[in-house]
């Protein structure tokens, strides 16, 4: 009989090698699939989470058996099937994620993590009320929900291969900061956040969010975009606000200009630097009025 722990039973054991951030493990729950979390009960640290990274099968079927089954013969087909596991850490005295100081030991049983446990590892709130929701975990009904407060207290950063969708990821951030009431400045230089104003149109991505029982929207009162004027130009009578972008009638001195950028002493080009502010003031000066 299958020894059972909380009412639960193992899905997988530890087995062979193991270090504090990957294992592997003989898996016997046939239901389990990649990207399925898992807990362990480590000996100095108490529950470990781990996540399933690759399913391998192995068999006893070799070429030549194979071949002979095709032939006609009756070949035994015995087969097993073991996973790699990325280990994700316990959750440390201060809440922070940390990784075990030890393997968890060869022999050790795998459960199932609760939905609630894997929230509570990860650090990700419970509720909507309390946090960013951005998404799900991938195979999961598992609600990621981030603590606004500690992100805007702390740096952050959303990073990814190209296309895999950072610029999306970091407009969903935005939109819950809007909900709850919390101020952002953007700066967009290719103009994709103003986009927010309008509800998202995709009827993929509105069948992903009825699933999570939500529906797109736009944020046309709570964005106000700021731009730079060109020669004839007028604020447009969009849905949303917005306003001319100018900077101060003094401008900025070329020293100045050089000490936000770091440097001490003037580069090379310093020259073409001191021509360009020139310039600039120059332009201002003799730009007509644009009333507001």
């Amino acid at each position: 009989m299958t020894e059972e722990k909380d009412g639960e039973h193992p899905v997988a054991m530890v087995y062979g090698n193991a270090t504090v951030s990957e294992l592997n493990a003989a898996i016997s729950d046939k239901e389990l699939k990649q990207g399925e979390y898992v807990y362990a009960e480590h000996p100095a640290v108490g529950k470990v989470l781990a996540q399933l990274q690759e399913i391998e099968i192995k068999s006893n079927l070799s070429f030549e058996r194979a071949r002979q089954a095709l032939e006609g013969e009756k070949v035994p087909l015995r087969w097993r099937r073991s996973g790699r596991f990325r280990v994700l850490g316990y959750k440390g005295p201060r809440g922070d994620l940390l990784l075990p100081p030890l393997p968890v030991p060869p022999g050790t049983k795998l459960y199932r993590a609760p939905p609630e446990m894997v929230q509570r590892i990860l650090n990700m709130k419970s509720s909507r009320e309390e946090g960013a929701l951005i998404g799900r975990l991938e195979g999961t009904e598992i609600d990621v929900i981030l603590d606004i407060n500690y992100m805007v207290q702390r740096h952050i950063s959303v990073i990814a291969k190209t296309g895999s969708g950072k610029s999306y990821t970091a407009g969903v951030i935005v939109e819950e900061m809007a909900e709850k009431g919390v101020p952002v400045v953007i700066i967009d230089p290719h103009g994709e956040y103003v986009q927010m104003v309008h509800p998202n149109l995709s009827w993929k991505d509105a069948e992903r969010l009825s699933k999570m029982g939500l529906i797109p929207r736009g944020y046309p009162e709570e964005l106000v975009e700021f731009r730079f004027p060109r020669e004839g130009w007028r604020a447009p009578e969009e849905a949303y606000v917005v306003k001319e972008l100018t900077l101060a009638k003094e401008g900025l001195t070329p020293e100045e200009i050089l000490e936000a950028l770091g440097l001490r002493s003037p580069p090379p080009a310093a020259s073409v630097l001191y021509r360009a502010v020139e310039a600039a003031k120059s332009l201002h000066h003799r730009r007509p009025h644009i009333p507001s």
